[in-house]
C-alpha cells in the first residue's frame, strides 16, 4: 500500500479543485482532472508534470501513486472506459460496445464451467424423479 497522508497533506489535497475524495491512504480525482491528465499525457507531458501543472505536489502523492494513476487511466482508455469522479467500484465491469463485444478467456471458463455443472444437476434430478416414478 502507498504512504499514509498527514493531516497537512489531507488539507493541501482536499483544497485542490480537482480532488473528489482525499482518506489517510486514498486520492480519488474528479472527472474534469482526468480528462485533464489524459489530455495532456497525450500531448507528451510526462505524469508528474501534469500533477504540479494541475496544484498537486507530487513529493506527496508519491511518484508509485502518480505511475499508477496513469496506468490506471491507460488501461481505461484501452478498455473504452468513460473517466467518472471518484474510484472504480470494485464490481464495475468494463462496458462493451458494438465494436468490442469479445469475452476473455476466464469468463468463458467459467461459463462452460457452469453450463457443465447446471447439466449435472439437470441429469441428477431425472435420476431422482425416475427412481420415485419406478417405486409407485
Amino acid at each position: 500500500m502507498g504512504k499514509k497522508f498527514t493531516d497537512e497533506e489531507i488539507s493541501t489535497l482536499a483544497a485542490n479543485p480537482y480532488t473528489y475524495r482525499v482518506t489517510r491512504g486514498q486520492v480519488c480525482f474528479t472527472k474534469e482532472f482526468k480528462d485533464l491528465f489524459w489530455s495532456e499525457y497525450q500531448h507528451r507531458k510526462t505524469p508528474a508534470q501534469i500533477f504540479r501543472e494541475a496544484g498537486y505536489d507530487p513529493k506527496i502523492l508519491g511518484y508509485g501513486r502518480i505511475s499508477g494513476f496513469q496506468q490506471t487511466l491507460k488501461k481505461e482508455v484501452e478498455a473504452g472506459i468513460d473517466f467518472h469522479n471518484g474510484p472504480r467500484s470494485p464490481g464495475e465491469r468494463r462496458r462493451l460496445t458494438s465494436d468490442d463485444e469479445e469475452i476473455s478467456r476466464s469468463e468463458l471458463r467459467q461459463m462452460q464451467h457452469k453450463v457443465e455443472y447446471l447439466e449435472q444437476e439437470v441429469e441428477f434430478l431425472k435420476k431422482i424423479f425416475s427412481t420415485k416414478n419406478t417405486r409407485k
